[in-house]
């Protein structure tokens, strides 16, 4: 009797999917304890960026949801105002960190990183098995993948996006490996929606790079399909199916990406002082982080508690180790599989790693030249996420190379099975011994060849890491000697397959021991908006609108008073308007203190503490008093502080930005009666000196993206708003479009009649529109490729069911 194959197969199923969700909850009981000082407290995740924007960003945002129920368009709390979606601030629209709406944001924030590290490893376990791997193979590539420092440890600085891009990432290359297999209109279309949801995370560096691993890997499949079959008709399917799948992901993106990728390329500071060759070559890897993905330890990290860090960027807190093991495991691959898949892979991770290293070789200036946008870009080490992936794939495919072909191997095979297995291992070994016996040698013949113009400072924190180096190694070979030990006795038969669970286990361990390094938590009470400290208090009992000036120099956390609705003039953000950062003084804020800054936007109060540049003496003693004290921190009032709006009748005109800045903050220059243009109004000036106490600008409404202004003057002239200008804020005078200009460099104003007066300031924005529009339109094609590809399946069953009754 013949085997009921159908049963057979569907025991088959049953078997995969219990050990899928065996293997899950595994690693979900793992996950927790690696999270568990989180999971079992009620505190808040630490991440340094979490703290000084990401909590604020959310919180904002959350808040004004559940108010008004809809996203805002504007942050009026940080630089005199910024576009709130064209300035990116944070997962506007990434639909996977939802969780924040339901449960309190400093406990969402971290829980959304844990969901994603989970989901990491589903993903990287569904990827590895499409690419024909074992469950066992699988399983190491999930443990690999999800657990790898490079991942976990963007905790600590609190990388959301970075972490978003990287849970997802396996979708795209395991798409693309099932469009290519069959149904490729239906898993292109998937691969659209995944691209879109990656640019919404939203990471546009970690997306452009998602972009080039699925544009490589498509070429490579390419490639090798006309290889194999000499067909060039053959491509033009495919590669019309991938080149829509990322049109459709653009279009998805399009309801935040596209007025931000507008707003970056003409309003931010990016455009123009935030690119440029030294831009691009900060905060990339260097030698001593290569070294670190074998021996973790190696180039230290930087954290709040402790500082081991010695490598040439200014200080490290996150890693770029992808796991000893996997590596092993990843070179037995390379070694010893004669596989299109592996090469392509290693060849992926090289890349990565080179194109991380930036400088550090000669290939950086071939990038540079060469690769669009690429100039306009820092970190580069970002794209180490690649290594990691194909880290984890290839040893997945060393695994199954293993347990399926080890026993059986020539002699000659076995000779370079042996050497791709313990070669790494005797290296670790050899470092070991080295650094053992003769640290300061070891060291200086690092610095002599990689690090010979070391500071001192760097200098000293690394004679006191020598002792942690040496036990990185020695711990780095104790899991790579095992994990050689464990395989080889499999393909001696000394051990069942059972065994190599071992393998597994190892990789587990060690990235779970130095994943515990960035795990922390930070008490959220002192940041609650419900507890706000008595200066907080203070600023918010005050009536009327103004802006404070923080020079306290970090005695109030960074974006502390945003948190409780107070607007300041500078804060931390990093995608401020570009005149508004210009007019500053770029990134040190050198023009901070100037008096005409102060007053023309409407900083009426300054907090000093003693690390401020200025002393509380020198304040009074510049005519500002002081109005509050608490603690270190002492606050002074700005008595001659513009209005938020007023009216001026004096302007000079300058068409060069630069030079309009410089004038503007010169002593000459009267903030009161005068304002800064780029163009003539059109109208008479007046040096009437009588018109001042005629002259009202009252405030009637003042919303997010919505102003009212009533206004009283006896001559014509300037009304000046004095936040940010920006193209989507459209001014109505008596319900009539005016024009508006940038005033003083950076602000709005209007050409205001003579006599009274309503004017309105709306916001809107043509780009956001427009990137709705196309947002719908890429989750329609989705939804239909889908819907179509059900019913096209459903048919076809028929027909064969059909077929199969006909020919009984």
């Amino acid at each position: 009797m013949a085997k009921d194959k159908t049963a057979e197969n569907g025991n088959v199923t049953r078997r995969s999917t219990a050990f899928a969700v065996i293997l899950f909850a595994v690693l979900l009981v793992v996950l927790i304890g690696l999270f568990h000082a989180f999971v079992f407290s009620d505190k808040m995740l630490y991440g340094s960026d979490t703290l000084t924007a990401g909590v604020f960003f959310r919180s904002f945002y959350v808040d004004y949801v559940h108010e008004h129920g809809s996203v805002p368009v504007w942050n009026p709390y940080q630089f005199a105002g910024i576009p709130y979606i064209d300035g990116f601030h944070g997962d506007t629209f990434y639909p996977f960190s939802i969780l924040k709406f339901f449960i309190n944001i400093y406990r969402a924030l971290g829980w959304n990183l844990i969901l994603h590290v989970f989901l990491a490893g589903i993903t990287m376990f569904a990827c590895a098995r499409v690419f024909g791997r074992s469950q066992m193979a699988s399983a190491l590539a999930a443990v690999s993948y999800m657990f790898a420092a490079y991942f976990i440890s963007q905790v600590a600085p609190g990388h959301d996006g970075k972490m978003y891009v990287t849970s997802l990432f396996p979708l795209t290359m395991m798409l693309i490996e099932l469009a290519f297999r069959g149904r490729a209109h239906l898993y292109f279309a998937l691969l659209g929606l995944v691209i879109g949801i990656i640019i919404l995370t939203p990471h546009p560096q970690m997306a452009y790079y998602t972009l080039w691993a699925c544009a490589f890997y498509v070429a490579f499949k390419l490639l090798f399909d006309y290889v194999d079959h000499k067909s060039l008709p053959r491509l033009v399917k495919p590669s019309a199916m991938f080149t829509a799948a990322v049109v459709i992901g653009l279009a998805i993106s399009a309801i935040h990406f596209y007025s931000g990728y507008i707003y970056v390329q003409n309003y931010s500071p990016r455009t123009e002082e935030k690119r440029g060759m030294e831009w691009a070559k900060s905060w990339s890897l260097h030698w001593e982080e290569a070294a670190s993905l074998v021996v973790p330890e190696f180039c230290g990290v930087s954290n709040e508690t402790a500082n081991s860090y010695w490598g040439k960027n200014a200080f490290k807190d996150n890693s770029e180790y992808a796991g000893a093991v996997p590596l092993l495991l990843a070179l037995v691959a390379l070694g010893l599989i004669r596989s299109r898949t592996t090469w392509f892979f290693g060849a992926v991770a090289l890349f990565a790693l080179i194109y991380g290293l930036a400088a550090d070789t000669p290939f950086f200036y071939l990038f540079y030249y060469i690769i669009p946008n690429v100039k306009s870009t820092r970190a580069w080490s970002m794209i180490m996420f690649l290594f990691s992936f194909s880290m984890a794939l290839l040893a997945a495919f060393g695994l199954d190379f293993i347990i399926e072909q080890s026993r059986r191997l020539k002699e000659s095979r076995k000779r370079a099975f042996n050497l791709a297995l313990f070669g790494l291992p005797a290296l670790v070994l050899l470092g070991a011994l080295f650094f053992a016996t003769a640290p300061d040698a070891a060291i200086g013949l690092y610095k002599g060849i990689f690090y010979a113009n070391i500071d001192p400072q760097k200098n000293l924190v690394l004679q006191n890491h020598l002792a942690t180096i040496s036990s990185g190694f020695w711990i780095t070979f104790l899991f790579l000697a095992v994990t050689a030990a464990v395989c080889w006795l499999y393909s001696r038969k000394k051990v069942a397959v059972v065994a190599l669970w071992i393998v597994v286990a190892m990789a587990l361990v060690d990235a779970y021991r130095f994943d515990l390094r960035f795990i922390r938590t930070f008490d959220q009470q002192a940041m609650l908006p419900s507890n706000p400290n008595p200066i907080a208090q203070y600023f918010k009992s005050l009536p009327g609108k103004f802006r404070v000036l923080d020079i306290s120099n970090r005695y109030l956390p960074t974006n502390y008073l945003p948190l409780f609705g107070i607007e300041e003039m500078t804060g931390f953000h990093g995608n401020e308007p570009r005149w508004y950062y210009q007019l500053l003084g770029g990134t040190t804020l050198r023009n901070s203190l100037n008096l005409n800054l102060m007053d023309m936007t409407n900083t009426r109060y300054i907090v000093v503490s003693p690390g401020s540049p200025v002393r509380g003496d020198q304040m009074a003693a510049a005519g500002f008093p002081e109005v509050k004290k608490w603690q270190n921190l002492q606050v002074f009032e700005n008595p001659e502080a513009n209005s938020r709006a007023y009216i001026v009748h004096e302007w000079i005109v300058d068409k060069d930005e630069a030079n309009l800045d410089r004038l503007i903050l010169q002593d000459a220059f009267n903030p009161k009666r005068q304002v800064g243009l780029f163009e003539d109004p059109g109208i008479s000036p007046t040096t009437d000196s009588t018109l001042g106490p005629y002259e009202r600008a009252d405030i009637e409404t003042y919303e997010n993206g919505f102003i009212s202004i009533k206004t009283t003057s006896r001559a014509d002239g300037m009304l000046v708003l004095a936040d940010n200008w920006y193209p989507a804020w459209k001014a109505f005078l008596d319900g009539r479009e005016v024009k508006v200009y940038r005033a003083n460099g950076a602000f709005r104003g209007i050409v205001l009649p003579a006599g009274r007066h309503t004017v309105e300031y709306k916001y809107i924005s043509s780009t956001q529109k427009t990137g709705r529009l196309l947002t719908i339109a890429g989750l329609l094609a989705v939804a239909a490729v889908v819907i179509g590809s059900v019913v096209m399946k459903r048919k076809q069953r028929g027909i064969n069911a059909v077929e199969r009754d006909g020919g009984k």
